[in-house]
């Protein structure tokens, strides 16, 4: 049985624009590759690069029959074998939820649900690191649970109960979120969840919203407030997307809590959820920008 093997750089950062955009063409291309080969993706090595091009000097098709034939004969044979057992299909994989809050004192007052999903996935899981998406997603409900925490200390009480949610299976339509939402209580008063996602980079912030909200909405009230804290340099967009219930997959994380009847929003710096960087091996650390990151989050 055959296998296609791919070499990747072993330092992905160090590509330029011009190698990263022919990259991601190749991971848009692979992802929809349709083989009954085994395919392996490994980081390139000296002795790779020597196999590779000692094979592409020798395996072509020669010139004459007779070179043809020393070069059946003398040339180099390579077997390439791995020790590692296979992998069994994954029936039943175990997701955690990892949730903590900020209580007011009256269990009456409305909520807030700041969520963000913490796994990672694309071409090679293995070699995936996701550092944007969603790791600064991560990094911020962080920041913004060390930041509010200080207001819920004895004698002050906001009037909102706070929910900060790091939810598992993102990657796949979200199924630690949808675990979430349903075991809610119904009569629990959710006014907003707000949903992290990929924060790291930009010079644009957007608010992901599946339908134009009121003027008077606490959907506006938000956007507003994060309007207003931002530099002149930096902006803030609405970008509408109405949910495809047929798809196979959701767009965003926030439109589970609204097939749940939940008002909910996504913040992120990508205005597509369809970038290809958003499951690139390409988001690497070295893909945060850090003042990008600060300014998205404050």
């Amino acid at each position: 049985m055959g296998a296609l093997l791919i070499t990747i750089p072993n330092d992905l950062s160090g590509l330029n624009n011009e190698d990263k955009r022919a990259f991601l063409e190749l991971e848009t291309e692979l992802s929809s590759f349709d083989t009954d080969q085994a395919v392996y993706l490994v980081e390139e090595s000296e002795e790779l690069k020597d196999m590779i091009s000692h094979v592409a000097a020798t395996g072509g098709k020669a010139p004459t029959a007779a070179q043809q034939l020393v070069n059946s004969i003398v040339s180099n044979n390579y077997f390439l074998t791995s020790n590692v057992n296979a992998v069994p299909p994954v029936v039943a994989a175990k997701q955690f939820n990892v949730i903590t809050s900020l209580t007011s004192g009256d269990a009456k007052s409305p909520t807030i649900v700041f969520c963000a999903h913490y796994d990672s996935a694309g071409l090679a899981p293995g070699y995936a690191v996701q550092a944007d998406s969603n790791g600064s997603g991560v990094a911020a409900l962080l920041e913004l649970y060390a930041a509010l925490r200080r207001f819920y200390s004895k004698g002050s009480r906001p009037r909102y109960n706070l929910v900060f949610a790091l939810t598992a299976g993102g990657k796949y339509n979200y199924q630690g979120a949808r675990h979430y939402i349903e075991n809610l209580n119904e009569k629990e008063d959710i006014e907003l969840a707000i949903c992290l996602d990929s924060l790291g980079n930009g010079e644009e912030l957007y608010m992901q919203v599946a339908k134009d909200p009121k003027e008077d909405s606490i959907v506006t009230r938000v956007f507003n407030r994060v309007s207003n804290g931002l530099p002149k340099n930096r902006t803030i967009e609405i970008v509408k997307k109405k949910i495809n219930t047929a798809a196979e997959t959701l767009a965003w994380e926030h439109e589970m809590f609204l097939m749940k009847k939940r008002q909910a929003v996504t913040f992120t710096h990508f205005k597509d959820h369809k970038d290809p960087m958003k499951e690139s091996l390409l988001d690497t650390k070295n893909n945060i920008n850090m003042d990008s990151f600060y300014w998205n989050v404050k």
